[in-house]
């Protein structure tokens, strides 16, 4: 299970956390910290590397990228077999057209996952109580959590959680769910957060 582990000293915060020096752990495959409280029970703790944010606009129209899934700079994370974790992306405005549409996915690079479980809330600018929430679990690669184009939403809160088969890494992809020349903008400052839970 530690596998590619190295021994670091107890960080303050550590310390703050459990009220005494407790030894972490550092997996860098998964850039998490791993420790026992005193009970025996593990505790991950993410890095700030596990909190990705959207530098620029990400765009696609069929003068580009279009319907392609086409992963969302940055938002690649490593995960370990048998883990579990959650995962919780904020797109606070995108722009799209009845024409065009989006879409959303995860892909899996060497990784494989056992299960997923996500839900996906949508809303618009007139209803921002959350117009549509759907639940998604298919644990496939490239499978789309968001695929529609009947209705423009303007934001969307996706969160869940998955258990990892294989050992690898998961990206954020994104594309027009519909070919057409309207342009699909996912605004930067989206953010989406992977944390090891078990």
């Amino acid at each position: 299970m530690f596998d590619r582990i190295k021994r670091i000293a107890t960080t303050a915060a550590l310390r703050a956390l459990t009220g005494n020096s407790v030894p972490a752990a550092y997996d860098e495959a998964s850039d998490t910290l791993v420790f026992k409280d005193t009970d025996g029970n593990v505790h991950y703790i993410p890095t700030s590397r596990g909190l990705k944010s959207l530098a620029a606009d990400f765009t696609a129209s069929s003068a580009d990228t279009g319907t392609t899934l086409t992963s969302l700079s940055g938002f690649s994370w490593n995960v370990e077999a048998g883990a579990t974790y959650r995962f919780r992306m904020v797109i606070p405005l995108v722009t799209m057209t009845t024409n065009n549409g989006l879409k959303l996915a995860f892909k899996l690079t060497t990784a494989t996952l056992t299960s997923i479980n996500l839900r996906v809330r949508s809303s618009t600018d007139t209803d921002n109580t959350g117009a549509v929430s759907a639940n998604f679990a298919t644990a496939t690669d490239q499978a789309t959590w968001v695929a529609q184009n009947a209705v423009v939403y303007t934001n969307l809160i996706i969160e869940g959680t998955f258990v990892v088969n294989a050992a690898g890494s998961i990206a954020v992809q994104a594309a027009a769910n519909a070919s057409h020349a309207d342009v699909l903008n996912i605004k930067k400052g989206a953010v989406a957060e992977l944390r090891r839970v078990a």
